[in-house]
Parts: structure tokens; C-alpha cells; sequence
């Protein structure tokens, strides 16, 4: 990933590639997402996706292997900078490296520019979208802070799907429970049983978890699946099989096994989260 650079040396970088033949031929906009002014005193930048012509890419070729893969048609790079109105690169912003797989797709789907700390400046959020064929289709925001002068990638990314903002700054992120496969109940962001929220709030230059704001969230929350876990244990305590219905007895059991585990992991993350 590429580290933002301070605008006070837009002018000689822009200058130096001027005099190395890195203008705005050595770079091909593809698409331009915002065009507009983004720091104090700046007339209309562009915010676009971006590849390097061949000239360019020739130019700077490493004799590397990793290098050289990643100039053939199985590795690209998605890139997005900031241009100006004549198309000199001013900034590059975000670079993610890609590695073709079958039925496999990484685009920028939208950028979108949004004051994330209350700053009065305009941040930007970057959404990624991955998929594969039509079996599957995530879009991830990526957040940059504008500092006044640079570009600050900040390094929590979230699905679209999960978070919501509740006040400017305020970022609500309502997760699946569990990261790898399912629990015994299908995942339903409205169903706060198999979610996990947690909450964030944008500052100056970064993003930090605000969970311990939100005690009495967390304290009712552990309070609801604490009930929930007595209430499990004391139907295994009292279960009987019958031998017409032993296979679906088998199973329900197996389920109330399952809720054990299932509560106890909110439980586990509550009490973290009020520690």
C-alpha cells in the first residue's frame, strides 16, 4: 500500500515528473468517481481509477519474478489517485495488488466523500467489491482521512452490509457472530442474537473502538444470554428420549448443545467488552 504523500511537494514531484516523462501520458484514467475540491485553497481534483501505460510500466520494470507476474494478464494492480484537471498524477491513494482466479472480479465499485471526523474536511471512503460469479458479492469500505495536507489510510475496513452511520462520526458495525461458517441459526443482522455489534468513532487521524461508551448495551445484552444459558442447561437437565423418536431426539439435543456454545461466546465477548 502506498503512504500518502504531503502536498507540499505536489509541486517539485509534479515538476520531476514533467522532467522525467511521467506526465499525464504515462498515466490512463479509466474512470473518475469525484471531481472536486478537496483541500483549502485548491481549485477541482480528481479522484479516478488509474493504470500505467505500457511506456511507463516498461520504464520502471523490475527484473524480479513477483514483479514480472505482476505485470502479465494474471496479476494487476487496482489503483486510484488523485488528478488534476489535466490529468497529472498529484497523489496516488490506494493500490491493491490482484490475483486473477476463475470467475473471480475485484472492481472500485464507488467513492464516496464524507466528513468522518467532523472536521469540515472532506474524507473519503473507498468501496471494493469481490465477486465470483453468482455465488458470492462483498463490497468492503476502505476510510482516508484528510488531514489538510495528505491522505491517511486508516487500517479497519468493514463489509457495507454491516455498518451504518449513526451520527457523523459515529459508526455502528453489526457482524455476523461467527467469522467461519454458520451457527444453528442463519445470520440476520436484525436478529441480535447472531450479531455482534460493536461501535467505532472517526478523530483527527484514525478510528478507535468506542465499545466501553456503550455499557449499558453490553450489560443487558450479557444479562439476556446469561437467562438464555440457564434456560438451555435446565431443558438438558430435564430431557428424555423416547425410542419412537430417538434419531429426532438425537438432534434436538444436539441443538441445545449448540446454544450452550452459542451463548457462551456472547457472554465471553460481553464481558471483554465491559472489562
Amino acid at each position: 500500500m502506498l503512504r500518502p504523500l504531503d502536498l507540499s511537494v505536489i509541486i517539485i514531484l509534479t515538476f520531476l515528473f514533467m522532467a522525467s516523462g511521467l506526465q499525464g501520458s504515462d498515466y490512463q484514467v479509466d474512470k473518475v468517481f469525484l471531481d472536486t475540491p478537496l483541500f483549502s485553497g485548491q481549485q477541482s481534483t480528481k479522484v479516478a481509477l488509474y493504470t500505467k501505460t505500457k511506456q511507463s510500466t516498461d520504464e520502471n520494470l523490475e527484473t524480479t519474478d513477483a514483479e514480472d507476474f505482476l505485470m502479465t494478464d494474471e496479476g494487476k494492480s487496482l489503483m486510484v489517485g488523485l488528478f488534476s484537471t489535466s490529468n497529472v498524477l498529484l497523489m496516488p491513494l490506494f493500490e491493491l495488488d490482484l490475483y486473477s482466479e476463475q470467475n473471480n472480479e475485484i472492481t472500485v465499485h464507488s467513492i464516496i466523500k464524507k466528513d468522518l471526523n467532523n472536521d469540515s474536511l472532506p474524507d473519503l471512503v473507498v468501496n471494493v467489491r469481490s465477486t465470483n460469479g453468482s455465488f458470492y458479492s462483498e463490497t468492503t469500505s476502505t476510510f482516508f482521512i484528510n488531514t489538510g495536507t495528505e491522505f491517511i489510510e486508516l487500517q479497519n475496513s468493514f463489509n457495507v452490509e454491516h455498518y451504518e452511520f449513526q451520527n457523523p462520526n459515529l459508526l455502528i458495525v453489526n457482524s455476523p457472530l461467527y467469522k467461519f461458517g454458520n451457527s444453528y441459526e442463519s445470520y440476520n443482522q436484525k436478529n441480535t442474537d447472531t450479531t455482534w455489534r460493536d461501535y467505532y468513532i472517526f478523530n483527527a487521524k484514525n478510528i478507535q473502538n468506542a465499545n466501553h461508551l456503550y455499557r449499558q448495551y453490553y450489560q443487558l445484552k450479557l444479562k439476556r444470554s446469561q437467562q438464555k444459558l440457564d434456560d438451555v442447561l435446565k431443558q438438558i437437565k430435564s430431557y428424555k428420549f423416547s425410542d419412537n423418536t430417538l434419531q429426532g431426539d438425537r438432534l434436538q439435543l444436539n441443538i441445545l448443545f449448540s446454544q450452550i456454545t452459542h451463548q457462551k461466546i456472547i457472554i465471553n465477548r460481553c464481558e471483554t467488552a465491559l472489562n
